[in-house]
């Protein structure tokens, strides 16, 4: 039950470190209409024309939020497997795979996204264990 819920909560606070990171990437790099409104066809251009410094900032906001994941969750674990963080990189991958699949990305951002969550995760996960071994 603990590494349940340490993958929960792995998952739950990498999300949100996702989401300050990403409010932040959209204060300077503003979203010019609402994504969900639009045409798949009208969201394919609008991604287009976004600057890669504001895809960066996503990037960095799965990240960071990867990192945090695999923190939280071999905290919370107090398992000395990486177990609840690649559980925890693993459902936050899936997640951004449908948002990427909503969203028409161009295929560097998906070569990049598919490769940031696991070893993020990982890292994490091997910060802590160092730590407490």
């Amino acid at each position: 039950m603990r590494k349940i819920w340490a993958v929960l909560t792995g998952v739950l606070s990498g999300s949100v470190v996702m989401i300050i990171v990403e409010t932040l990437g959209h204060k300077i790099y503003p979203v010019a209409m609402n994504l969900e409104s639009i045409t798949k066809e009208a969201k394919a251009e609008y991604m287009k024309n976004i600057p890669v410094e504001a895809m960066l900032m996503i990037l960095l906001a799965w990240a960071v939020g990867s990192f945090v994941a695999g923190i939280v969750a071999t905290l919370i674990s107090k398992d000395h497997t990486s177990f609840a963080a690649l559980r925890s990189g693993a459902i936050l991958l899936a997640m951004a795979i449908v948002n990427m699949l909503m969203i028409p990305h161009p295929i560097w951002f998906w070569i990049a996204g598919l490769l940031i969550f696991i070893p993020l995760s990982w890292l994490g996960f091997k910060l802590i264990h160092q730590k407490t071994v």
